[in-house]
């Protein structure tokens, strides 16, 4: 998987449409997940056309990126994790009221809303909404 470039896919010519294929890497799977997308009409464009619209369609899908590959090699990483961590290595550094409340402050109010969430998922918006519930 570490060698994996970019890719423009395939195109073929089945029942007068020109169908488009390509693969996509799916986090926790060593193969890639195959998608076929219509392109359109063989009336309508040709195969060059086709070709250009498959790889608009990778590109906006953001397959061929670096982080795309990057987040299906690594296994997902939530904020149960992230905060583990931090119980772990930094917890113990704190004063001890903080090692105290802290460890409860986690469990009762972030846990339950972010806990599965991917580090990517939290922004501003999210954070208001945890604010106001």
């Amino acid at each position: 998987m570490s060698k994996r470039s970019g890719q423009a896919g395939q195109v073929k010519l089945r029942h007068d449409r020109w169908v488009g294929r390509y693969y996509v890497d799916v986090p926790g799977q060593s193969k890639r997940v195959r998608h076929a997308v219509v392109l359109g009409m063989k009336q309508e464009i040709t195969k060059p056309e086709a070709k250009r619209k498959l790889l608009d369609i990778i590109t906006q899908e953001g397959v061929n990126t670096p982080s795309h590959l990057e987040r299906s090699l690594k296994p997902p990483l939530a904020f149960a994790d992230i905060a583990n961590a931090w119980e772990a290595k930094r917890l113990p550094e704190l004063k001890e009221s903080s090692r105290y409340t802290a460890p409860r402050l986690l469990a009762k109010y972030m846990r339950p809303f972010f806990g599965q969430m991917a580090p990517e998922q939290v922004n501003t918006g999210v954070i208001n909404d945890w604010i106001a519930d």
